[in-house]
């Protein structure tokens, strides 16, 4: 599968994608040349090279008619992340891990007919994150 990461995610995450799901192809707007296009003629080019799931944090694409117009047209899955919160690593983190549960679910259920995913966000606050936290020199 090809997969197009939106410019409003980071490249860093694309390392990692590419480690984990050796067989599938992950694009983005370096890669391709389409720094700053805009969101419309982005899905029509996208489309002309055989993108099967475009990933952005641009929900609000499935609510403007132009946008879903040309969603429409280019017949590939969409995926609307939810927009990590927080900063720095914590944030790349949830956003990887966010990526690769999506990329893994598509991968192995991903229906004929495209698709919109908005998943939920993966990983948790730091202080949800852990059921206990002690000091090992208590236990």
């Amino acid at each position: 599968m090809r997969f197009y990461l939106d410019e409003c995610l980071s490249p860093k995450v694309l390392e990692p994608l590419r480690s984990v799901f050796k067989t599938h192809d992950f694009l983005d707007y370096m890669t391709e040349g389409l720094k700053g296009t805009k969101d419309v003629p982005l899905l029509r080019e996208i489309a002309t090279r055989d993108v099967d799931v475009f990933i952005t944090v641009d929900r609000a694409q499935l609510t403007v008619p132009d946008e879903v117009r040309a969603i429409k047209a280019g017949s590939c899955h969409w995926v609307g992340l939810r927009q990590a919160t927080g900063g720095g690593l914590s944030k790349l983190a949830r956003t990887g891990a966010t990526l690769l549960e999506t990329v893994a679910f598509i991968s192995d259920n991903a229906p004929s007919a495209p698709t919109a995913f908005r998943p939920k966000a993966s990983g948790r606050e730091h202080h949800q994150l852990f059921s206990e936290v002690v000091p090992i020199s208590s236990l």
